[in-house]
Parts: structure tokens; sequence; C-alpha cells
């Protein structure tokens, strides 16, 4: 019974990690179309919860990845900050 437990948990991983790389490669692609990318934008177009993580990681690639906060009044009167990712060439 436990080899079916550690088989099922290995194949759990391993989707979680290539759904992880593909996230990764999702939001390369975006930055290298549109030049910048939201969190919300990550999170409806991709399922990308974790923009920074992502965003961290491709800087650690190398990629010149700037982040410029902005602070927008949302429909309710309430000021909401997020940060805009922008890949530099």
């Amino acid at each position: 019974m436990s080899f079916f437990l550690d088989l099922f948990k290995t194949q759990d991983a391993q989707k979680a990690s290539l759904e992880n790389q593909n996230k990764h490669e999702l939001v390369l692609q975006h930055l290298q179309k549109k030049g910048s990318i939201t969190s919300w934008e990550a999170i409806n177009l991709y399922r990308a919860t974790r923009l920074s993580s992502i965003i961290y990681r491709l800087r650690d690639r190398g990629l010149n990845i700037t982040t410029t906060m902005v602070e927008k009044t949302n429909f309710k009167g309430h000021i909401s900050k997020f940060g805009i990712f922008t890949l530099l060439s």
C-alpha cells in the first residue's frame, strides 16, 4: 500500500513542478510580447498566483526585470497598491 501512496506523491510532485515550469515560461513569453505584467494579469491569464516568486526566478536566470509600484483607487474608493513588472532589454 505504501508503494502506491509514494507513487502518487511522486506523480503529484512531478505535475506540480511541470506546472510551475509552464507558468514561468508563460510569464516570460508574456513579458517578451507585452513588456510588462501585473499580478492580476498573471492570475487571470495563467492562474499564476505567486508572480513575485516567478519574477525572482526569472531575475535569477539573468533577466533584467524592474518593479514599479502603483497606487490606484478602486471602485469603493479604497487605495490599492500593486507592482508592475517590466522586462528591460
